[in-house]
């Protein structure tokens, strides 16, 4: 039902605005090559898309929280502390939990994702957002690869453009940048020949 009510929350102008944001609008429409590009969008505009300065968990909570059950709510505030990073996977022990190195945050996490849980291999690297579910975490959206060589620069990268804020868990950065971070994030992952700069990546715009 959540997340039902999130997509139903959603209005074609975040869409819009969050897939520009991200160079997958083309000509007036989505332009998309792959079925993952789409759950990318949507999770964007969720999270990411403040026309009033909260997203769409944050004004649901607000709205409408008291109409949810007990479990739901809890689910729509560990949304509203979800983070968008890059996860270093090991295989499974037991077929459906995944321990998992987030690598922007440095720190270990347990993954409850059973279909992830089947094909994870030791030392790979997805980009994802994590919502923290007590002592677990699941994930929401699309599970993208991310390339090794990219992620080595990741880190040192990220510090120039916002000193302090990386190792911090992103306190003291505001909301907008981290939209900027999630968008540069995706941007790599989807285009996996970019390289990162000291400058904010610009999307890559669909060729006419």
């Amino acid at each position: 039902m959540v997340h039902a009510v999130l997509l139903k929350s959603l209005t074609p102008k975040a869409m819009e605005d969050s897939a520009k944001k991200l160079g997958l609008w083309r000509k007036g429409a989505l332009s998309l090559q792959q079925e993952e590009e789409l759950a990318v969008v949507t999770d964007y505009a969720i999270h990411h898309y403040r026309p009033d300065g909260k997203n769409t968990v944050e004004r649901v909570l607000n709205n409408r929280g008291s109409a949810f059950e007990s479990t739901e709510r809890a689910v729509l505030e560990a949304m509203s502390r979800s983070r968008f990073t890059v996860l270093e996977l090991d295989p499974s022990n037991d077929g459906v939990t995944i321990a998992a190195r987030d690598r922007l945050y440095d720190e270990p996490l347990l993954i409850a994702d059973e279909g992830l849980a089947k094909i994870a291999e030791r030392g790979q690297l997805i980009a994802t957002r994590v919502v923290p579910l007590g002592g677990l975490a699941v994930l929401t959206g699309a599970a993208l690869p991310f390339d090794r060589e990219l992620a080595a620069d990741l880190l040192s990268v990220l510090e120039r453009r916002w000193p302090g804020a990386v190792p911090s868990g992103l306190r003291g950065v505001s909301t907008a940048e981290q939209g900027r971070i999630v968008a540069d994030l995706v941007t790599v992952a989807l285009r996996g020949t970019e390289r990162l700069r000291d400058e904010p990546l610009e999307p890559r715009t669909p060729e006419n």
